[in-house]
This record gives C-alpha cells, structure tokens and sequence, in this order.
C-alpha cells in the first residue's frame, strides 16, 4: 500500500474500521469482513483506511464524475463487487451487471449489494470469446450479453476475470464497432496479456487513462484504464509507476 496514489483518494470518516462485522470503505460503503479474500486483507484495508487498489481506485473515482444518470456498468469477476457498488453509490438509477464463476463468491457481493441497499442483476458465468456450457459450467460474451439485455450502452466495462481479459475484449468486438462501449477497466495477469489488451484497445482508437504493467502496479494485478474517443470523459491521470524490476 506504498502507492503515492493513496494521498489522492479521499476518506470518510472511520474509514477502514470494523465494527460489527463489517468494514468501512474509504467511500463510506460497508462490506462483510472477509468477503474479500481473508483476515490479512481485512487488516491491509484497516492500515490503508479503506483503499484496497490505490492506482486503480484513484482513476476510477475520476471516471465516476463523468458517468450520467441511469447509466449501465458490467463487472466481471465481480467477486466481492465492490466497484459496482461504488458505480450504483455515485451514478442515480445505475443499471448493474455482475457476472462471476464461482457461486461462493458471487453470494460474497450479493451479501455486500444488500447490506448497502443495492440492487443489481448478478449472472453466474465465465466469460470469454464465445458463449458456450460445458460440464465446468456457462461462458458469455460481452456481445451476446448486451444484446440479450437490451443494453443500449455499457457506460463502464470493468473486468478482472484471471487472465481471460483479451478473450473477452474478443468477445466484445461487435460492441465496440457500434460504439457501445464507452470506460474500460481491465485488470491484467501478465505482462503479454497487458500488451495485447493495450494494442486492441488501439485499434478502436482508445484514449488510454491508466496503464501500469505488473512490474509497475503496487497492486497484485497490472492496470489498464481507457476510454473510447467517442465518448466524453476525462483525460489520462498520471498513476504513480513501481519498479519491480528495480
């Protein structure tokens, strides 16, 4: 949590305390204490008062002022879902789309969604390329998902999903050619996936906000944050960088 990032997010008050069984986020939100991951995170977001992604959190919270009303944000490998809920907290009439694999943890943010009185559409899936099922269970693209909601704009795409993000940026190209895409939040599990990801992102023109590989995040995960051309919205933030490799 050394990020000098952390001095640009903004705390409540007691953020990062327990109380009760729950722990304060550094936005006022609550969620169960260890619905994200165990005790030793818990105690990280205690001594960082609430910041558990610091570089990521810092142009997130900049993309938010941007995002109008009754917008629509997808999560993938929401887990915990936590940007979701900071999605609904900050736009009025947030559409909410949760898609995660594993049913433990999709009941971890179903579980924090209703202690903060939210409401979303939560989908137990992997998501990829294709939509496919199998006996490991169902896959969807971000293609199919959007048109088999209806959604007419993903104002957010924000995916952390272990090293899938390029098959699914594959699975949204026809979004993207519609222009129904506007932010894109990628977490990124190597730095060849992080390259690919970048160069796709190119291709439609993207203004990339954020990058930060895994030898530059503070974080386990590297960053990529972008935001389409045609949709207005903030420039790139100068996130600090760590030398890994130094």
């Amino acid at each position: 949590m050394s990020s000098p990032d952390n001095d640009f997010i903004p705390r409540v008050d007691k953020a990062g305390q327990i109380k009760s069984g729950r722990q304060l986020m550094h936005n006022g939100l609550q969620i169960y204490l260890g619905s994200y991951y165990g005790p030793e995170y818990s105690k990280m977001m205690l001594q960082s008062r609430g910041v558990h992604e610091p570089q990521e959190e810092r142009v997130f919270q900049e993309a938010l002022k941007t995002i109008p009303p009754n917008a629509c944000m997808i999560e993938m490998g929401a887990f915990w879902s936590f940007y979701s809920m900071w999605f609904q907290k900050e736009v009025p009439g947030a559409l909410n789309f949760m898609i995660e694999p594993d049913e433990f943890n999709m009941g971890q943010g179903k579980r924090n969604f209703k202690l903060n009185g939210m409401k979303g559409t939560f989908i137990q899936a992997f998501v990829g390329e294709a939509s496919a099922s199998n006996h490991l269970g169902s896959t969807i693209c971000i293609d199919d998902l959007v048109q088999e909601k209806g959604i007419p704009f993903v104002h957010m795409l924000h995916s952390d999903i272990q090293g899938f993000e390029y098959d699914m940026l594959q699975g949204a190209r026809k979004s993207f050619d519609e222009k129904k895409i506007g932010y894109v939040f990628i977490s990124t599990h190597s730095n060849e996936l992080h390259r690919q990801c970048v160069e796709f992102l190119h291709q439609y023109g993207a203004v990339i906000l954020a990058s930060a590989n895994l030898d530059e995040s503070y974080s386990e995960d590297g960053l990529i944050a972008a935001r389409m051309p045609y949709f207005p919205g903030i420039g790139p933030v100068a996130i600090s960088k760590r030398n890994k490799q130094g």
